[in-house]
């Protein structure tokens, strides 16, 4: 072959072969190309989450922004790590409390140690709407903070070397037997000297007895109830919160879902759990007197009956209500408050609940158990004071008003503990 034809073989070879080398570039270009637009998007995507997050949300730090985590034995408890953004920020005490400092186990000496069971009113939870918006308690404001302040002045006024500790154990959604858990799996390893409950609006006005321990529907009960139910909410929901700690995106999805969470899910049927129909009496005060045996007074009969193994005093408090409150004694906010509430009950439901809270001291009586009506707090509102934030949470002056009427049964019984504790 000539030189000539040699060469003209090899230039259309090499001709042949460009098109073929130049695809492997155009598809490694493509793809950085792509992964560009795809990191470009994600930042985008990020830094807009990131901006929607310190816009719009109270707290957007993913672990401090939830008020509660999930428990396995009483649904949920309180998470040490929420706090709200500001100087007073921190609510929960290390060891999920409602304080500021943790609660050492060993009781100090010369301590008074007084537990507070209850829930979301003793907890000092905030409003929103439809109520005007308000933000939770700071623990100096809140029932036990108060409370605590005003034992120990009292007891450094007569000269006493004891102090008292009032631990805030509420939490909130909370009902008497999960109290009663609480009690059990937590609390009487702090060896306390009084336990008290400020209990109601949860637990004392149904008219209705139900199958309370499988219709309960917060927390880990509606997590049961989606894995029984094979729902693709519960695959979703792990998956959008397991990313959360590391994505601005998922960390707004997230707190997005609980908004549908709360929407859907709370306080809503739970269709995948079994539960005993359980119909009414006919005679109105009959039958609250059986809800009332078969429910709160079985709990709280046992947290009493604990305090004598445990050698601990109880008693409990009947917390208010906006709507058993007199209109007449209301300031105009309050009463605001009140139509609200009243608008958004049942039919009945206030007159009904007004029947039950005259029927509750006998109920106690009967089973033998310290029963102190704090509910109303017009009476003892001489400085015409914002009570109410909502239906049945406080002001700072409501839990003010509410820690002076439980002071004046606690104070003698610390008292009492602090001469026996003399005598020993």
């Amino acid at each position: 072959m000539s030189d000539e034809v040699k060469s003209r073989s090899a230039e259309s070879q090499a001709e042949s072969q460009a098109p073929a080398a130049r695809k492997p570039r155009r598809r490694r270009r493509r793809l950085l190309f792509a992964t560009a637009a795809l990191l470009i998007a994600v930042a985008f995507v990020e830094l807009a989450s990131f901006v929607v997050l310190k816009v719009f949300a109270t707290q957007p730090d993913v672990y401090s922004s939830e008020s509660g985590l999930f428990d396995a034995h009483r649904n949920h408890r309180l998470n040490p790590a929420f706090q709200l953004p500001g100087e007073k920020g921190r609510l929960h005490s290390p060891d999920g409390f409602r304080r500021d400092a943790p609660v050492a186990i060993e009781k100090p000496a010369k301590t008074i140690r007084v537990i507070a069971l209850g829930t979301s009113a003793l907890y000092g939870i905030g409003a929103s709407a439809p109520y005007p918006t308000h933000r939770p308690l700071y623990n100096d404001e809140t029932i036990t903070g108060v409370l605590e302040t005003s034992l120990n002045q009292r007891l450094a006024e007569s000269g006493s070397e004891f102090r008292v500790e009032v631990i805030n154990a509420g939490v909130s959604a909370y009902q008497t037997f999960h109290e009663l858990m609480y009690l059990n799996a937590d609390l009487l390893e702090y060896d306390p000297d009084i336990v008290i409950n400020i209990d109601g609006h949860n637990d004392f006005y149904g008219t209705e007895l139900n199958d309370r321990w499988a219709e309960y529907s917060y927390s880990t009960s509606i997590l049961v109830d989606e894995y029984n139910g094979r729902s693709f909410f519960l695959p979703w929901l792990t998956g959008v919160r397991s990313l959360a700690p590391y994505s601005n995106f998922f960390n707004l999805v997230e707190k997005a879902n609980k908004r549908v969470w709360y929407l859907t899910k709370v306080e809503k049927p739970l269709p995948n759990t079994p539960h005993r129909e359980m119909p009414p009496l006919e005679d109105f005060d009959a039958n609250i007197a059986e809800i009332a045996r078969r429910t709160f007074l079985r709990d709280l009969w046992q947290i009493h009956q604990l305090g004598q193994r445990q050698g601990y005093d109880h008693c409990v408090f009947l917390q208010p209500e906006v709507v058993l409150e007199p209109a007449e004694g209301l300031t105009e906010h309050d009463r605001e408050i009140q139509r609200i509430t009243i608008e958004r009950m049942p039919d009945q439901a206030s007159e009904n609940a007004r029947r039950i809270r005259d029927l509750l001291p006998s109920l106690f009586q009967a089973e033998g158990l310290p029963f102190y009506d704090v509910s109303a707090l017009t009476p003892h509102n001489d400085a015409n004071e914002d009570l109410y934030i909502d239906y049945c949470h406080l002001t700072p002056a409501g839990a003010r008003l509410v820690a002076e009427q439980i002071e004046e049964v606690l104070f003698p019984m610390v008292v009492e503990r602090i001469e026996a504790s003399e005598e020993k």
